[in-house]
């Protein structure tokens, strides 16, 4: 038999990671090949971590998140980049897990000084087609923005705010 614990000591070790990782997140895989039928992730997130907003075009591709600690705030946008939910998910919250059907495009924030989620999602996983990022979204290169101006932003917008809309009034 064969078992992987999850424990403290491997939170303390993610979080270790998420902390020197330029992108200030850390994944581990608990599947052993992307062509598992089910991927399943630990995902190690530090504040003012940038996920891009993002979806999944293919049927198959649900994504669900389920907070082992700290704290998340989830966003999701229409095909514009207006959020159309905000949420929060973790401790005291009153909510600890979201699934998102395909099509859905999202992001979450990480508002604990630290967080820990697990993501479940159906297999295999292709790397050229895991995930679509809409134009108008910010990817990592920050080119225009920071990752702080656009997490700042993120913070801050509300449902009926377009994400593209804030950051152009930010440089005003």
């Amino acid at each position: 038999m064969t078992f992987k614990l999850l424990d403290f000591n491997l939170n303390n070790e993610l979080k270790a990671n998420a902390k020197k990782n330029e992108r200030l997140r850390y994944h581990l895989n608990l599947h052993g090949s992307y062509n598992e039928p089910v991927q399943r992730i630990i995902i190690s997130l530090m504040r003012g971590t940038y996920i891009p907003p993002h979806y999944h075009k293919f049927k198959y591709q649900w994504e669900y998140f389920n907070v082992i600690s700290g704290n998340i705030c989830v966003i999701i946008f229409d095909q514009n980049g207006t959020v159309i939910e905000k949420f929060k998910l973790g401790q005291n919250t009153g909510a600890y897990g979201v699934e998102f059907s395909s099509n859905t495009i999202h992001t979450i924030l990480c508002e604990s000084e630290h967080s820990i989620i697990l993501e479940l999602k159906e297999g295999p996983f292709i790397p050229s087609k895991a995930k679509v990022i809409p134009s108008w979204a910010p990817d990592e290169q920050y080119c225009t923005y920071s990752r702080a101006e656009i997490v700042s932003v993120l913070e801050k917008i509300k449902p009926g705010q377009n994400l593209p809309e804030a950051l152009l009034e930010q440089e005003l």
